[in-house]
């Protein structure tokens, strides 16, 4: 079991691998760590990883150590302070050091570049991996809840990004297909804070509700002891993925440039084995529930004989222009001020772009600043425009949609 340290006790020779550290991320980027333990063996490896997400990274045995990070930004000054005091490796996975070239991933034209796994490779200046993840068990491990003897189907319904959940109507309607016609029973899975969300309303001989109520290594046991998965883009789906259990995922068109974006390398990346669900044009709250329907059917009947692989689009013109926002415009103000704004503008800061202050919903923030810059209420746009505006935050479509709408600003022409 890899030991937890703080950033102080960091030693020299260290390899310290640093990373926006969500769930998914985590997982997703296991085969990088085994990767990188090969080709540095001698280095001790440490990580980050958010309290919540600690059993991930603590008995993967390719880890020396992990920090615990609840301020990923601050985490990341830290180290690369620590870096110049002493001699440590680092590999920065955040994104904020790219260049701002066309053929390189960054903060906003990641997926064009593929999966997780392959940007986060490429972010470490390694060769682009596409390898199966693995989730490692503690020694001894049982579960606290008894898995149900009867064939079920493990549902995820939210995600920590809202614009992927799926429509609360169409999941009552998938739920009621896979008990009355297709004669399963349903575990829903999800965090303490999805247990104050609706229910599904199914009879209690139907469903077992567990949310909040599993630790990530009992997580995986349910869904691996599954028939099948159904969710939406999340950490939870990339455990689906590592304890391969076949699945459904329904995507949307994210941040109006990933239309058909695949998170998944290894067991998701073959079409036998899951079916990405796609609404290409609009959000997933918008994507046909018929069409889901379809792919559960088919998914139960198939088999999973087809080797086809899910391949990545890169959408060369759409990649273009979100580069050329960037390089053509030499100001901008972000609106987000918390940890993915600090991100962003030291991306911006190393590209050699000026941040002129940081917008903000939180009117807690109003007239702070933040590297030095005033952080602004978002009521007070208008007097900040006309202006480029770069969006810095997880409410990303909420926000395109007031500046759409209310300021009749453009994607790509005046904000990004």
């Amino acid at each position: 079991m890899s030991k937890r340290i703080t950033i102080e006790e960091v030693q020299n020779e260290s390899l310290i691998i640093i990373q926006y550290a969500r769930l998914g991320d985590l997982v997703a980027t296991e085969p990088l760590i085994r990767y990188l333990k090969k080709i540095y063996p001698d280095k001790k490896l440490v990580c980050n990883v958010l309290s919540a997400f600690d059993d991930i990274v603590k008995y993967n045995p390719y880890i020396d150590a992990y920090i615990l990070d609840n301020d990923f930004a601050s985490l990341r000054e830290k180290v690369y302070k620590k870096a110049k005091d002493q001699k440590l490796n680092v590999i920065d996975l955040s994104g904020a050091n790219q260049p701002l070239i066309y053929n390189v991933p960054n903060l906003f034209n990641y997926f064009f570049f593929g999966s997780l796994l392959e940007f986060y490779s490429m972010y470490a200046k390694i060769s682009k991996l596409c390898a199966h993840p693995r989730i490692y068990f503690p020694e001894n491990f049982t579960l606290s809840h008894e898995i149900p003897n009867d064939k079920y189907v493990v549902i995820h319904r939210f995600s920590s990004d809202p614009v992927k959940d799926y429509q609360l109507d169409k999941w009552k309607e998938i739920a009621s297909f896979l008990v009355k016609k297709l004669n399963y029973k349903i575990v829903e899975i999800g965090s303490i804070s999805d247990q104050s969300k609706p229910s599904l309303e199914i009879d209690k001989k139907y469903y077992l509700d567990m949310r909040g109520k599993l630790s990530l290594h009992e997580t995986a046991k349910y869904i691996e002891k599954a028939a099948f998965f159904i969710g939406i883009d999340s950490g939870v789906a990339h455990i689906a993925n590592a304890v391969k259990t076949r699945g459904i995922i329904l995507l949307g068109n994210y941040r109006k440039r990933f239309k058909k974006y695949v998170p998944y390398c290894g067991f998701y990346r073959k079409k036998g084995n899951v079916f990405l669900v796609r609404n290409e044009n609009g959000d997933v709250k918008d994507l046909d529930i018929e069409l889901v329907k379809d792919k559960i059917d088919l998914l139960i009947n198939s088999g999973n004989q087809n080797n086809e692989k899910y391949e990545v689009e890169f959408d060369i013109n759409l990649n273009k222009k979100i580069v050329d926002f960037l390089k053509n415009n030499d100001e901008f103000y972000l609106w987000g001020a918390s940890g993915m704004g600090k991100l962003v503008y030291d991306f911006l800061e190393k590209n050699k772009k000026r941040v002129k202050g940081f917008i903000d919903s939180d009117i807690n923030k109003r007239s702070k600043t933040l590297f030095g810059k005033q952080i602004y209420h978002s009521s007070e746009l208008d007097k900040l425009l006309p202006a480029k505006v770069i969006i810095s935050s997880t409410w990303w479509d909420e926000i395109s949609n007031i500046l759409e709408s209310k300021y009749n600003l453009s994607f790509l022409e005046d904000y990004l």
